[in-house]
C-alpha cells in the first residue's frame, strides 16, 4: 500500500510539472494586467496656422460644451495654440471606458456641426494596457537624404509594418514633403483678391469623384472623374478673377516639408524616432525578439539606408524578460538555501529534497491555476509569484 501511495503521488508530481511547464509556454506575457484601464481620453483637434484665441472660441468651447454631457466625466481641460486645440478628459474611477469612448465619438460629431468648415479631422485617444509602444526606434540619417521621410517611410516603416504582431508605428520628427501655397498679403490687398474664395477655387478644382456607371452591351463600367493636379506649375495658373491674376501672382508655391518646431537629437545629429504598438493578443517578448532580428538583420543591411545609425531605444520584451529572469534567479537561489539550510537541521538528505522541491512545485501549480482563469504573466503576477517564492523559503 505504501509503495503504491507513492507511486500516486508521484505521478500526481509529474503531471503538476508537465502541466505546469505547458502552462507556462502558453500564458500570454504583457507587461501590465488586462484589467488596466486607466480613467483618462484625450481629443486632438489640429487647426494650423490659427490664432489661440481663435481656436478657443471656435474649436475648444464648443468641444467642451458637448464633451461635458458624456456620463462619468469628472474634469475637462483644453489647450488652445497655433497648431490646434487638445481636450483632456478625465473620468470616475469604475467608468466603463469603452461606453464612454462610444459616448466621445458621438459627442465630437455632433460638435463637428459648429466647428469651422475647413477643420479635416479630429483624432481621440483612449488609453490602456497596448498604449505604451513595444519599441522605441531612433534613425539618423546621413545629412545628404533628401527626403527623410521617404526613406523611413518606405524601408523602416513599412518592411515593420508587415510583421505579424504590428498594429501601429508612429513617425516623430520626419516630416513629409507637402506642397504649400505661401501667400503674400501684401499682393492680396493690391490685387484685391478674397483669399476665401481662392481657397473655395483651390478645393473646387482638386478632386476626384465618383460620377456613377454606364452601361455597354452587357458590361457595367465605373466612371470616377479626376481632377487632381499633377504638376506644381498648375497651381500657379489657376486663375483667380476675370483679371488674369492667378495663383502665383500672390503667393509662392513649393513642394517642401513644412517648418519645424521642434527637433531631435541622438549623439548629436539629426534623428527620427519611431514607436511601434503591438496588437492586442500578440505576445510582447516574442514580437520584440522578431523585430530586433528583423531589424539587425534586414533592416540595417538595406542598401538605401547605408550610413544611418539605428538604435532601439527601448524594448518592452527586454524588460518583461528581465522580470522572468529575476523571478527564476529568486527560485533558484530560494531553493538552494532552502536545501542548505534545511539539510543542516534535518540531516536528511531524502525529507530535505522533499521540501525543497516543494518551492518550484507550488510555482508551477501558480502558473497552471494562472493559465486555465485566463490571466497573463505581467509584472503584478510576477511580483506575486516573486514574494510567495521568498515567504515560502522563510516558512520552511
Amino acid at each position: 500500500m505504501a509503495d503504491t501511495a507513492l507511486r500516486l503521488r508521484s505521478g500526481r508530481n509529474f503531471a503538476v510539472i508537465v502541466v505546469g511547464m505547458i502552462a507556462y509556454q502558453q500564458i500570454p506575457i504583457e507587461l501590465l494586467p488586462s484589467g488596466f484601464n486607466p480613467p483618462f481620453m484625450g481629443v486632438w483637434i489640429p487647426y494650423r496656422n490659427a490664432n489661440p484665441r481663435e481656436v478657443e472660441e471656435q474649436i475648444a468651447r464648443p468641444v467642451e460644451e458637448q464633451v461635458r454631457t458624456i456620463s462619468g466625466i469628472k474634469k475637462v481641460a483644453s489647450y488652445s495654440g497655433s497648431d490646434g486645440c487638445r481636450v483632456w478628459l478625465e473620468f470616475n474611477q469604475g467608468t466603463d471606458m469603452d461606453f464612454a469612448y462610444q459616448q466621445l465619438r458621438d459627442r465630437m460629431e455632433r460638435a463637428r456641426t459648429v466647428l469651422p468648415e475647413d477643420l479635416e479631422r479630429y483624432y481621440l485617444r483612449k488609453f490602456g494596457r497596448n498604449d505604451p509602444p513595444v519599441i522605441f526606434l531612433s534613425i539618423s540619417l546621413p545629412e545628404d537624404v533628401a527626403d527623410p521621410y521617404f526613406v523611413v517611410e518606405h524601408y523602416i516603416k513599412r518592411p515593420i509594418e508587415r510583421i505579424d504582431g504590428v498594429a501601429n508605428i508612429d513617425i516623430w520628427g520626419a516630416y513629409q514633403k507637402v506642397i504649400q501655397i505661401l501667400v503674400d498679403q501684401d499682393k492680396v490687398r493690391a490685387y484685391g483678391i478674397k483669399l476665401f474664395q481662392a481657397i473655395r477655387k483651390l478645393r473646387s478644382d482638386n478632386f476626384a469623384i465618383s460620377s456613377g456607371w454606364v452601361m455597354e452591351g452587357e458590361k457595367k463600367f465605373l466612371v470616377r472623374s479626376l481632377g487632381k493636379y499633377k504638376q506644381i506649375d498648375e497651381i500657379k495658373r489657376i486663375p483667380l478673377n476675370d483679371k488674369g491674376i492667378t495663383i502665383g501672382d500672390i503667393a509662392r508655391v513649393v513642394y517642401d516639408v513644412p517648418e519645424k518646431e521642434w527637433f531631435q537629437r541622438i549623439n548629436g545629429k539629426p534623428a527620427f524616432k519611431l514607436e511601434i504598438q503591438k496588437e492586442s493578443l500578440a505576445n510582447t517578448v516574442a514580437l520584440s525578439r522578431k523585430l530586433r532580428k528583423i531589424i539587425e538583420t534586414d533592416i540595417k543591411q538595406t542598401p538605401a539606408l547605408k550610413g544611418a545609425e539605428i538604435n532601439i531605444l527601448f524594448a518592452q520584451g527586454d524588460l518583461i524578460q528581465d522580470s522572468i529572469n529575476n523571478l527564476i534567479d529568486t527560485a533558484l537561489w530560494g531553493g538552494l538555501f532552502a536545501l542548505l539550510v534545511l539539510y543542516f537541521f534535518l540531516r536528511r538528505i531524502r525529507i530535505t529534497l522533499i521540501m525543497t522541491v516543494a518551492i518550484p512545485l507550488s510555482i508551477l501549480i501558480s502558473l497552471t491555476v494562472i493559465y486555465f482563469i485566463g490571466w497573463t504573466l505581467n509584472i503584478i503576477t510576477m511580483m506575486g509569484l516573486m514574494i510567495s517564492v521568498g515567504m515560502k523559503w522563510r516558512w520552511q
